[in-house]
């Protein structure tokens, strides 16, 4: 733990050397460099990665064994991919995050990009290496690590590509009530309450509704799986600020990963 930890402290200094070089960008697009906004993005790359893995730890770091590879990968789980879904979510998350960070305080695109990118590799890497690839009921998963790069790429095509901007991928829940602690599912059941979207947003600045499809798992009392399509109209918290304080929510988009949203359910 203690070399995670220094491995963590390293990256925030780089982080913030990172940034230092980036004082000459002359983008008007960008908002003005600050030493503050500096110290800012760098506190929080750190504390973000660090509270990441210090809560992976404390929910899912139980008994050990040797290094292995998972067996049954993909359809030993019991969720019909929907985990795998949630590793590309939670790639593509990190990556949005770390390039608004960036832009917010006024590093270039390719800057931001690069770090969101290296924020994303890292975590979710670090999830399946060392994390469970020595727990006895899991290992290094394969499909977890391909759909987790497969996010990770997703998102900075996202950021680099502007017919995608008014398309996102964010996450719902089935029940509100039953969202496990910090979000984290300790048990298979427990992964069926998020309901991942992929949403497009006709208008996103002047009309803050988004159409979406979204799929989730309900296990029966027999505990066997059952996939579970959605169609929605929706909303987030960033779109309905666009519509208030426009490009200046821009560089806080990321925050708007949850989808609130009418659904019909299609498949069940």
């Amino acid at each position: 733990m203690r070399v995670i930890l220094a491995f963590l402290l390293m990256l925030a200094l780089m982080s913030a050397s990172f940034a230092s070089e980036n004082t000459s960008v002359t983008d008007s697009s960008l908002h003005k460099l600050s030493p503050l906004k500096i110290g800012v993005y760098s506190v929080a790359v750190a504390s973000v990665v660090s509270y990441s893995v210090i809560k992976f730890y404390s929910v899912w770091d139980t008994t050990h064994i040797g290094f292995h590879f998972k067996k049954d990968d993909i359809n030993g789980d019991g969720l019909l991919m929907l985990d795998e879904i949630a590793h590309l979510f939670g790639g593509y998350t990190f990556v949005r995050a770390g390039a608004g960070l960036s832009r917010w305080a006024g590093l270039s695109e390719k800057t931001g990009i690069l770090a969101g990118t290296g924020i994303s590799f890292f975590v979710m890497t670090f999830m399946e290496y060392p994390l469970d690839a020595y727990k006895p009921n899991e290992g290094v998963s394969i499909s977890d690590l391909a759909f987790d790069y497969a996010g990770t790429a997703i998102g900075v095509l996202r950021e680099t590509v502007p017919a995608l901007h008014n398309f996102d991928i964010k996450v719902g829940f089935e029940d509100i009530s039953r969202v496990p602690p910090e979000f984290l599912p300790r048990s298979t059941p427990e992964h069926g309450v998020f309901v991942y979207w992929l949403t497009y947003s006709p208008a996103p600045k002047s009309f803050p509704l988004n159409i979406g499809l979204g799929y989730s798992v309900r296990h029966d009392e027999q505990r066997q799986p059952h996939p579970e399509w959605y169609l929605g109209v929706g909303t987030s918290l960033t779109e309905l600020s666009k519509r208030f304080f426009g490009k200046y929510a821009d560089d806080f988009e990321y925050l708007g990963i949850v989808e609130i949203a009418l659904t019909a359910k299609i498949v069940e």
